[in-house]
């Protein structure tokens, strides 16, 4: 089948001839610029706006006002001596968001030598050109030319840029339909030399050599005229550039209805030479409107032509500006979390630093690619070395000594759940895409956030006419970028060191990428727990009586940059703080006493322990009702007698103790006993009630208590701590019974009062004095 093509194609190229046209009506659009004549007419030449002579879509990638002018010059001998004409040119190309306006125009004077039959004649153009699709570029023209008769047509063409094909580097094709009109010329007897109506074409070019100096790129083209006749013109040639400043273009055309003729003089080389340089004025008005540096193509060009005629041009080409190789820049302004940077010491005085003279100023509005604009300063501090280890809120560095620019906590509680950014990207053109990027410590991406140009994936006409006018604009720039601690699939990611950048690209393909600055995900709140402290314990009475003059509290939590504990009043009031710093609270022996070491009034309090992380996370623990009651509880002990005869039968044989308790509440325990001379423990009460006296009887395990002193001792302890002791007065058991004995110096006497007999002498016993009494029984 492809044998049966290539047949029927050399069939047809062989009889053109048949169909031969006029010699040389071809010439016209070589001699409108100094590049087309020296290669041909390449169909994928992007040297604007000269190349929008041969394809409209030539100066679709065009970013900067061009201007051409070319001059051309005819001679009829290969000595260049006979000369046969002039052709001027003039070219532009304006660069608007919806595309590429170009426009030209050229004259074109001839003698009336045999040679060119072309006569005075001149054309005006118009094109638009556009990138369609990524790498597809497209543009129409319109042609007008007026002389002996006028023409008008159109142009539609079409460059792809194909990009590495085999061993062909950065292949492009283009295809254009051309002349696609009316022409009056040549409807004489006499041939014209102006351009055949409806006149597809195309053609390739690649770099067969590619280096950073050199470069020797190849292209082909092939274009098929067909009215007034049809004819067939193909070529070759190349262009090999140094430096990017100087080059050399050369080709080859065969032109089939010249050969027909006889006429060979086109297959010899034409040749051409261009040296790009720059412009850097320093007029003020041209640096105002950006046009100080420009980029200047001269070239220059010979080929031969019909019937050896030789054709001379010369031409500049001026692209206003220079093209936009810098990258976007962007803007990230980090100064709302100089609290974090600083764990919390924010010096926003820029004449104030805090910390070590050597620590290192930072400043916080950061522009891309990573440089430092001036805004606020803040000081960086020294890494704590106390931080825990389980607690990822409490480093302050990532593992490659990154500074941590701020902590949050993605738990919905409203504090600290996301991170938010302002932005600013700013660029010469256009932004096309911008991206958030959220990396974990091992460089592994976990979240992009991202708003580039959707452009479509596949070329078809249901997106066609939609490209067609599609205006260029940048994508929406956000004034601010929120990363909420999710991951790309949804999920909250661990806790744990993350890195954030952010990169930007232009419609030129320049990126640029801020530093990467890190941050740490911690939803683990800090950690605190209070031992139990029973309700008889939070009363404490501080009075240096040496019993619960303090109430001490244990605690133990994690390791934050700082703790905060309080003493409060019932109705809210701050009376005594406690403070740890980068490190976890200690227990707490508190005195009762405020911040200014005076002991506060008797009454009920609180206490309080609170951390707040680095992340937002926070505890909060408490000790209510803490009671201080230094309330004076005196106490006595009476007895009701000072002597008894426990175990003796009609005899005091039991003594009444009575305790005076004034205060009778807060009691958490008592103790009544009875001891003895040595101190030894005779009797104990102290279950239920203090009762309002304690009646002794005198009983001791399984008898009576031995004759001696004894005295009661009572104590009690409140629950604020007073414990008071008090001792009775002493009593004394006695248990023997009194005894006496009497005798007589006469054992008749008279008690009548005469003084003779009437006395009887008593004797002391146990009873003392002189006992009188009288005769019971008497005798003589």
């Amino acid at each position: 089948m492809k044998g049966k093509k290539l047949g029927i194609v050399l069939f047809l190229l062989i009889n053109f001839a048949h169909f031969a046209a006029a010699e040389g009506n071809e010439t016209v659009d070589l001699l409108k610029s100094p590049d087309i004549l020296a290669t041909g007419g390449s169909y994928t030449s992007e040297i604007s706006p000269m190349a929008d002579i041969i394809n409209p879509a030539a100066s679709a990638l065009q970013q900067r006002l061009s201007f051409n002018v070319n001059v051309a010059s005819l001679f009829a001998d290969d000595t260049l001596t006979g000369y046969n004409g002039t052709a001027f040119n003039l070219g532009a190309a304006i660069p608007l968001r919806a595309g590429v306006i170009t426009a030209g125009g050229y004259i074109l004077g001839t003698d009336s030598v045999s040679e060119l039959y072309a006569g005075f004649q001149g054309g005006l153009r118009a094109g638009f050109a556009k990138e369609l699709y990524p790498d597809l570029l497209t543009g129409v023209g319109i042609n007008f030319g007026f002389g002996e008769s006028w023409a008008a047509s159109a142009d539609i063409g079409f460059i792809k840029k194909q990009g590495d094909v085999g061993f062909m580097q950065n292949m492009a094709w283009g295809v254009v339909l051309g002349e696609l009109g009316y022409s009056g010329f040549g409807q004489s007897a006499a041939p014209t030399d102006y351009p055949s109506t409806f006149v597809p074409g195309g053609g390739i070019s690649f770099d067969l050599l590619d280096s950073r100096n050199f470069d020797f790129r190849v292209n082909s083209n092939i274009s098929f005229p067909i009215l007034p006749s049809i004819n067939a013109r193909l070529g070759i040639g190349g262009d090999i550039n140094l430096f990017d400043v100087a080059g050399i273009q050369f080709s080859s055309t065969v032109d089939v209805a010249e050969l027909v003729a006889g006429d060979t003089s086109a297959l010899i080389p034409a040749f051409g030479v261009y040296v790009n340089f720059k412009t850097d004025f320093k007029d003020s008005d041209l640096n105002k409107q950006g046009w100080s540096r420009n980029d200047v193509r001269a070239s220059a060009a010979a080929s031969p032509m019909q019937n050896g005629l030789w054709a001379v041009s010369a031409g500049l080409n001026v692209n206003l500006g220079v093209v936009d190789e810098t990258a976007p820049v962007i803007e990230m302004d980090l100064s709302g979390f100089a609290e974090d940077y600083n764990n919390g010491e924010d010096t926003e005085d820029q004449d104030t630093r805090i910390g070590n003279p050597d620590e290192t100023s930072f400043l916080f509005k950061v522009k891309s690619p990573g440089k430092l604009e001036k805004s606020k300063k803040y000081v960086a501090n020294e890494n704590d070395k106390t931080a825990s280890s389980k607690n990822i809120g409490n480093i302050n560095s990532g593992p490659d000594g990154e500074k941590i620019i701020t902590y949050m906590s993605p738990n919905n509680d409203g504090i600290k759940d996301s991170v938010e950014i302002p932005v600013n990207i700013t660029d010469t053109r256009y932004i096309k895409g911008f991206s958030f990027i959220v990396e974990d410590e091992n460089g592994n991406e976990v979240k992009k956030i991202e708003n580039k140009e959707k452009r479509p994936e596949n070329v078809g006409l249901a997106n066609f006419f939609q490209r067609l006018f599609y205006v260029e604009k940048g994508v929406d720039i956000p004034k601010t970028i929120r990363w909420d601690g999710k991951s790309d699939n949804g999920e909250v990611v661990p806790d744990g060191f993350y890195r954030f950048y952010m990169q930007a690209w232009d419609d030129n393909g320049n990126i640029t990428s801020t530093d990467k600055y890190g941050l740490v995900v911690d939803n683990t709140p800090p950690e605190i727990s209070i031992d139990k402290i029973s309700d008889e314990n939070k009363i404490f009475s501080p009075n240096n009586d040496g019993n619960k003059d303090t109430i001490y509290i244990v605690q133990n939590g994690s390791s934050e940059d700082i703790w905060k504990a309080e003493i409060k009043s019932a109705d809210g009031k701050i009376l005594k703080n406690f403070r740890w710093t980068k490190t976890a609270p200690g227990s707490i022996d508190w005195d009762g006493k405020d911040d200014k070491k005076l002991l506060i009034p008797d009454g009920v309090y609180f206490y309080y322990i609170e951390s707040t992380d680095r992340a937002g996370n926070s505890v909060l623990a408490e000790i209510p009702n803490i009671i201080i009651n230094t309330q004076t509880t005196p106490i006595s002990l009476s007895v009701n007698a000072s002597y008894f005869a426990p175990g003796v039968q009609g005899s005091v044989n039991s003594i009444k103790f009575t305790p005076d308790v004034p205060v009778k509440t807060g009691i958490s325990e008592w103790l009544f006993k009875i001891t003895d001379g040595t101190g030894r423990e005779v009797y104990r009460k102290s279950d239920g009630k203090i009762p309002d006296f304690f009646d002794f009887d005198g009983k001791s395990g399984s008898g009576y208590i031995n004759e001696g002193k004894y005295k009661g001792v009572l104590s009690i302890k409140y629950i604020n701590g007073n414990n008071p002791q008090v001792e009775s007065p002493v009593v004394i058991a006695d248990k023997t019974a009194p005894s006496a004995s009497a005798k007589v110096s006469l054992k008749v006497f008279s008690p009548n009062g005469d003084a003779e007999r009437g006395r009887q002498q008593g004797y002391r016993g146990n009873l003392p004095g002189d006992f009188h009494g009288r005769c019971l029984v008497c005798r003589d």
